[in-house]
């Protein structure tokens, strides 16, 4: 990478391949270090800025690391640790800026100079910058750094909605909750999920928790939904149904559990979404909505009947 061009080129790719997986790096609502966690050098302690942190934050995201600290090779072995064998590092960007150091009687040249360089003595620095970068690795990637010199993760402060709690008891047949990044694993019939407190409030857990609550209704042994029991390739008509579904759901049983109305917008939003990749199919949000209703009812443990 020895350009712009170039350097554009592996942000659009990363990000790309992030969507393309399902990953949206600045709609994420949770960090194992808890809200606010900005990818940061873990040496210098300052955050990463502009497309370096949603380029990081990708990354992150699609090689599922827990820490947001990042460091160089050099970093990492002046802390005393190392680089794991066959980790790749993650490259990014920054400006460096052309110096040329003037004598007094080359000031004319000055004239050929951009209005925002900066004269500091005798030496100019130009308004013109380079892009350069260099590589960074992960300290999920790395090993021998003593851990006091890694900080632990913040203290969990949300504390449990008590209604969503009582709603989420009627689910008598609810799998298991295993940590890890937010998903439902239908052949194991496991939901995965960050602790309460990774995530920027209470409500953002329940409001996803639900989600993949819903999700897992679709199990062969519950409502047996097409969207869960057969194989879906992501990005398809049919994967879309499924997520819709599930969006729906999780807004009726925020809505069932009293969430703040202004957590609703979110899903709303990635509902939209969701309806841009079904404009050819107007009639489905009649259909997903008859099923998302129908995963409440089975969580919320309402009559059979209402399940027809």
């Amino acid at each position: 990478m020895n350009n712009l061009k170039d350097a554009y080129q592996l942000i659009t790719d990363t990000i790309i391949k992030s969507l393309e997986q399902g990953v949206i790096p600045w709609r994420k609502s949770w960090s194992y270090f808890g809200p606010g966690a900005y990818q940061k050098n873990l040496l210098t302690k300052k955050n990463y800025r502009g497309i370096n942190s949603l380029l990081l934050m990708a990354t992150s995201l699609l090689a599922k690391y827990s820490s947001p600290f990042w460091l160089t090779f050099n970093q990492c072995k002046n802390l005393g640790g190392y680089v794991k064998k066959g980790a790749k590092s993650t490259p990014i960007a920054f400006w460096k800026f052309f110096e040329k150091v003037l004598k007094k009687e080359d000031a004319d040249d000055l004239q050929n100079w951009s209005p925002y360089e900066i004269q500091r003595g005798e030496k100019v620095i130009s308004g013109k910058p380079l892009l350069k970068y260099y590589r960074v690795f992960n300290i999920d990637q790395t090993e021998g750094i003593p851990a006091a010199k890694i900080p632990a993760p913040p203290e969990n402060k949300n504390n449990p909605i008590q209604s969503a709690e009582s709603l989420l008891k009627k689910y008598k047949t609810m799998p298991p909750i295993n940590k890890g990044e937010p998903a439902y694993n239908p052949k194991d019939d496991i939901i995965k999920m960050p602790d309460i407190g990774d995530f920027d409030s209470s409500e953002e857990y329940y409001s996803v928790l639900f989600h993949e609550s819903i999700h897992s209704t679709g199990h062969k042994s519950r409502l047996n939904r097409d969207g869960i029991t057969k194989l879906i390739i992501f990005g398809s008509h049919q994967y879309s149904k499924e997520e819709l579904v599930a969006e729906i759901g999780a807004c009726f049983l925020n809505l069932e559990a009293g969430i703040k109305e202004k957590k609703l917008d979110i899903s709303a939003a990635y509902i939209k979404s969701w309806l841009e990749e079904l404009k050819n199919d107007p009639k489905f949000i009649v259909f997903a909505a008859s099923q998302a209703q129908k995963a409440v009812d089975y969580i919320l443990g309402l009559e059979q009947e209402n399940l027809k």
